[in-house]
C-alpha cells in the first residue's frame, strides 16, 4: 500500500506571486517534488508580472532539466 505522500499526483501552488522570488520558489518546488514523488502534474498561478520571458526561462527550463535528470515526466499548467 502507497503511503500518502505516494498518492499524490498533481500539486497546484497558489497564494502570492512565484516570479517576485523565483531563487527560493525553485529551492521549495524542487524539494516538494522530491519528497512527492508520483507528482506528474504542477500548476501554480502567475500574473506574469516580470514577463512570459522570466517565466519560461527561469521557471519552466529548469523544471523541465529537472523532471529529465530524475526520469520524471512533468506536465505544467500556469
Amino acid at each position: 500500500m502507497k503511503n500518502n505522500r505516494e498518492q499524490i499526483e498533481d500539486l497546484s501552488l497558489w497564494g502570492a506571486e512565484p516570479t517576485i522570488n523565483s531563487k527560493l520558489f525553485k529551492n521549495f518546488i524542487y524539494e516538494l517534488l522530491d519528497y512527492f514523488p508520483n507528482v506528474n502534474s504542477l500548476m501554480f498561478s502567475t500574473n506574469a508580472l516580470l514577463g512570459a520571458e522570466l517565466i519560461y526561462n527561469d521557471f519552466f527550463i529548469p523544471l523541465l532539466e529537472y523532471s529529465e535528470k530524475n526520469k520524471r515526466r512533468l506536465t505544467f499548467k500556469l
